[in-house]
């Protein structure tokens, strides 16, 4: 799985949806095109987490391309990019037994296709 390295830790790309954004893959597209310059196809939607008053949408696509390595245009951070076992992101993330079974549909969902 592709996970950044941010000053803060480690992260998965993603954001908010914009008003530009059609759907969710459309938000999924724009945001891993930004923040770490890659070119997805055939995402999918593997579930949601509420975490307090917000819903994190969790999708997995396939890496179709990495474009030119370049700062993140809404911020200007320069985010590294790190291809990792998938069963290595939820130690990376903090996330425990959720984030644990999160990566076990991804596999399973990559697997499949």
């Amino acid at each position: 799985m592709l996970v950044q390295d941010t000053p803060e830790g480690h992260n998965l790309p993603g954001s908010s949806p914009e008003l530009v954004d059609a759907d969710a893959a459309a938000t999924l597209h724009r945001e891993a095109a930004e923040e770490s310059q890659v070119r997805l196809t055939d995402p999918v939607i593997l579930g949601h987490e509420l975490a307090g008053d917000q819903a994190y949408l969790r999708m997995a696509a396939w890496i179709l391309w990495f474009d030119a390595y370049c700062p993140d245009p809404d911020g200007g951070r320069l985010l590294g990019r790190r291809l990792v076992p998938v069963t290595d992101v939820p130690l990376l993330l903090g996330w425990g037994e959720s984030g644990a079974a999160q990566a076990v549909l991804a596999a399973r969902v990559a697997e499949s296709r």
